[in-house]
């Protein structure tokens, strides 16, 4: 039943950006309709195009994540720990934000590489008016 429900959720998510997007491309002439599942003022504009808002794994191992998705953080706050399965003797490392921002996307139960981008913190920026 709840994957069902989640299914019309994510079904009416799709229809409503499809309609949205027809309205603006001009193939559909009407109002947008409000955005039910995230109101405008809810919207954060974010950008991470600079290298270091990738935070890569130091080395092969899990990340286990402490913030979710979507939080802000802070400059060196902790948003997870990183677990080598070489040396289960030593003690996961802390994994810090890079700067202040939101948490955009983290890698999540499964086993990560080195070098593999294990969260991103975006920086949130102003949205420009039309």
């Amino acid at each position: 039943m709840a994957q069902q429900r989640m299914k019309a959720k994510s079904t009416a998510r799709k229809w409503q950006g499809i309609l949205a997007a027809a309205i603006e491309h001009g193939q559909y002439a009407d109002d947008p309709p409000p955005n039910r599942h995230c109101p405008r003022e809810k919207q954060l504009l974010v950008d991470n195009s600079e290298p270091a808002c990738y935070v890569p794994a130091p080395f092969d191992g899990h990340f286990e994540p402490c913030v979710d998705c979507g939080e802000h953080v802070k400059r060196a706050q902790r948003i997870g720990w990183h677990h080598d399965f070489n040396r289960i003797d030593a003690p996961a490392i802390e994994i810090l934000a890079p700067h202040d921002g939101v948490v955009l996307c983290q890698a999540w139960a499964a086993k990560v590489f080195r070098g593999q981008v294990i969260s991103v913190v975006s920086i949130p920026v102003p949205w420009l008016e039309r």
